[in-house]
């Protein structure tokens, strides 16, 4: 098409041009919005301001390496100022417990770690949260009287 004749069609046809534009930038808006859940579940969107991390620790403790990394990325970003560690553990084997333990350990030393004990919260799972400065322990409902 000429330059010309654009030209002519984007002055006989203002609104459809500029729906036109409108439809490309929302386009593009949808195609980055993919793309950015595309980069896997670490991504932790943009950087703006100060955050608190939360830590799920579920299950049986079999292995720590992904709460150990969790544990690490958190300590090493400076957007996030305190961590919540969620505990809803039996416990498990030693090793992972120990592991989670002595990283905990580590990031209490340089940001506030608060622990949050769920239903469960026994061997390993306390241990992993034994070195917080407080717990939050979920309340259990009270029995009922009646009379």
């Amino acid at each position: 098409m000429p330059a010309g004749t654009l030209d002519a069609f984007m002055k006989k046809r203002p609104f459809l041009m500029a729906l036109l534009t409108l439809g490309a930038i929302f386009l593009l808006f949808v195609v980055l919005t993919l793309l950015l859940s595309r980069c896997g579940r670490d991504f932790q969107g943009l950087p703006l301001g100060e955050r608190i991390g939360v830590i799920e620790i579920e299950g049986m403790l079999t292995e720590s390496e992904e709460t150990v990394t969790q544990l690490l990325s958190f300590r090493d970003d400076t957007s996030i100022k305190a961590v919540i560690l969620r505990v809803n553990s039996p416990g498990g084997a030693v090793a992972p417990s120990q592991e989670i333990h002595d990283e905990v350990a580590r990031l209490a030393a340089v940001k506030p770690v608060v622990a949050s004990m769920a239903s469960v919260a026994a061997s390993g799972g306390t241990m992993s949260a034994s070195l917080r400065i407080a717990y939050w322990p979920t309340p259990a409902p009270s029995p009922e009287v009646s009379g």
